[in-house]
């Protein structure tokens, strides 16, 4: 009697606690964030230690699920969430072995444990567990419990549910599984680690061919179907997930990494299933890559840095932050390294003399070297002393001459003219998109490039003169949407007009003679107008070509970086090349390999750029000729003036 009235008090108890039992709703599944290039194409993911992608039931295919359930749970669709001789068996062995030993769970028991309970091993969290798992069913549907526990369940090297799992050991899409294939992944939720197929590969066999076997028996294979598939080799991927080296965008993909925890926090990149689209366009990233490589091929050569804007947007289409990318995270060139730009800094001085009305028809003494009589630029050394790169390089120059030339000592006269001065360098670069810090005082070496700045910054600036002086902030995504389809809000471009158009203009038809007949010829993409220049720091430790084309579609702005990780040293007889590195040189050929596949693949027509009127700039010293450009051999004085190859020794 007391056995009877016992069991039933237990009973009565159970139903009370079954009664009053409420299903927690399920906490937000960890999921993956995958980033795409803008054309659609994917380029990477992110996770932390759990990478899932949810995926619906209907692209989970039959075979797999049909050998899930057979090896976990071949009852599935007759039971109400728990087996009871199941749990008997399990109960019976626990008592025998004097411990909580045997789980008998169902696939719902499964998944209430992954969600719901935990791991912990009370007889009270098996009772919880049965109760949640028959809530479970009168909740949802079969379909809806088996899609939930095989987007849930772990498979092995972080990958949980069946989609990472099918990218991590076949690198295809779950619904694209072979049956052999969904067999492995059903073995594997035994034990991951020790099934491992990329370590264990003949106990991940066995444990498979099990599967086949049970697949066999439940009778969703045939004889002949089980056979062909046990004789099936096991394919996996070539490096397991997570060990595999750069990708094409590796650099760029972790720049936006960092761009979407500063919006979102590290914990919703990494498990929040983001879909990021980015501006990354695919072909020109590989032109970006290959000019890089196929300039630099040797492990001793420089490094180099390479960014492509489109200037209209401030969509980044192209960003190389070093010759190879070898560790998530690795230091990126192009937007963390502040590096000397030499004379590429020079057209943020032409602009802010521009501002002031000076023109490109002035005329100016270039000596081989000046001393600055200006209290605001002697050091402590005494008064500023600049040189041009080449002692011979001296004489009478216009000031677009002198902009095509390089000239270090018309731009020192330059920075310190009536209305000008270093802080107004500083204030015209910062406008056009450089958020390095100038320094208080400026010195007036910035004029000459003395600054730090990231390849990304000059991009950034160049792209707002190429865009007739409008500023776009760089940007790097141009959609997020949730793992449900939602858009997701993200900060949109911002623009600004920062200098004047016509002023931007005139500015460009400088740095069109830079290319046509200056220091950066090597850069010229023929009959398609080009406008940029060149940048070489003291002693040859950074070089630089910045340009871009015309307006119009297709339309880029691009810089290219060389030099050496370690700042002191320079770059003299590499690269296969003698004599000094210039950015005339390897960066001005790195940036013309990559502009000529870049307008190419974009099918940009050949146009023209905006002609200023150049009415309204004034000021200066008189000069005898009104040509901005003179031409491949200039002779701006009778006795002095610059060779007649001013590409073969350019100025920083």
């Amino acid at each position: 009697m007391l056995p009877l009235t016992g069991l039933m008090v237990f009973s009565a108890t159970l139903y009370y606690v079954y009664s009053n039992l409420e299903l927690p709703t399920a906490p937000p599944l960890a999921q993956t964030t995958y980033l795409t290039f803008r054309s659609g194409a994917p380029l990477t993911n992110f996770h932390s230690d759990v990478d899932r992608k949810v995926i619906p039931f209907d692209d989970m295919p039959e075979g797999l699920r049909n050998a899930v359930i057979d090896t976990e749970d071949k009852d599935f669709y007759e039971h109400g969430g728990i087996s009871p001789i199941g749990i008997i068996r399990a109960l019976w062995a626990d008592v025998t072995k004097g411990e909580l030993a045997e789980g008998g769970s169902t696939i719902t028991q499964q998944y209430v444990k992954q969600v719901f309970t935990g791991g912990e091993r009370t007889f009270t969290r098996k009772i919880k567990e049965a109760m949640l798992a028959m809530k479970l069913e009168r909740e949802f549907s079969k379909e809806e419990i088996l899609a939930k526990y095989l987007n849930t369940i772990y498979f092995g090297h972080g990958a949980y549910g069946v989609q990472a799992a099918a990218k991590t050991y076949f690198g295809k899409d779950a619904k694209e599984l072979k049956p052999a294939e969904s067999a492995l992944l059903a073995a594997l939720i035994a034990a991951p680690s020790a099934l491992d197929p990329f370590d264990h590969k003949a106990a991940a066999k066995e444990r498979r061919n099990h599967v086949i076997d049970r697949m066999l028996a439940e009778g969703h294979v045939t004889a002949e179907e089980a056979a062909r598939m046990k004789d099936s080799r096991i394919r996996l991927v070539k490096v397991a997930k997570g060990t595999e080296p750069g990708y094409p965008g590796a650099f760029f993909a972790w720049y936006v990494r960092g761009q979407l925890e500063k919006q979102y926090g590290e914990e919703t990149v990494t498990s929040g299933g983001l879909r990021v689209r980015t501006s990354l366009d695919p072909e020109l990233q590989r032109l970006a890559e290959g000019a890089v490589r196929e300039a630099l091929p040797n492990p001793k050569d420089p490094e180099a840095a390479l960014v492509a804007i489109d200037p209209a947007t401030g969509q980044i289409l192209a960003m190389v932050g070093g010759r190879s990318y070898s560790r998530p995270g690795q230091f990126n060139i192009a937007t963390q390294a502040e590096r000397q730009a030499g004379s590429a800094f020079k057209p943020f001085t032409l602009a802010a003399a521009l501002k002031q009305g000076y023109s490109l028809f002035s005329y100016w003494n270039g000596p081989s070297s000046i001393t600055i009589s200006d209290d605001r630029c002697d050091g402590p050394d005494g008064p500023w002393t600049p040189s041009n790169a080449d002692p011979g390089e001296a004489g009478g120059f216009s000031l677009a001459s002198a902009t095509a030339h390089s000239v270090n000592t018309v731009f020192a006269q330059l920075v310190v003219a009536e209305g000008m001065s270093p802080d107004r360098v500083a204030r015209t670069a910062e406008s056009l998109g450089i958020q390095s810090p100038m320094g208080n005082p400026v010195p007036c070496s910035i004029t000459l490039g003395s600054q730090g700045v990231t390849p990304l910054e000059m991009t950034v600036a160049y792209s707002t003169i190429a865009n007739q002086g409008v500023w776009h902030s760089p940007t790097s995504v141009m959609s997020i949407r949730s793992p449900d389809g939602e858009k997701v809000r993200y900060p949109s471009t911002r623009e600004a007009t920062r200098l004047d158009p016509n002023v931007a203009n005139a500015v460009t038809e400088a740095l069109t003679g830079v290319v046509e007949y200056g220091t950066g010829t090597g850069a010229s993409l023929g009959s398609r107008p080009v406008a940029g220049k060149t940048g070489t720091s003291q002693d040859y430790k950074n070089a630089w070509f910045c340009g871009y084309t015309a307006p119009g579609q297709g339309q880029i702005a691009a810089c290219v970086w060389v030099g050496y990780k370690k700042t002191e040293k320079s770059m003299i007889n590499v690269a296969g090349s003698y004599g000094p590195v210039y950015g005339g040189t390897i960066p001005a050929s790195i940036w013309r390999e990559f502009m000529s596949g870049a307008v190419d693949a974009l099918e940009a027509p050949i146009a023209s750029f905006p002609q200023p009127d150049m009415s309204g700039f004034t000021r200066g010293p008189s000069q005898p000729s009104p040509s901005p450009k003179p031409g491949k051999s200039p002779s701006p004085s009778a006795s002095q003036g610059p060779k007649n190859s001013p590409s073969a020794s350019p100025s920083p």
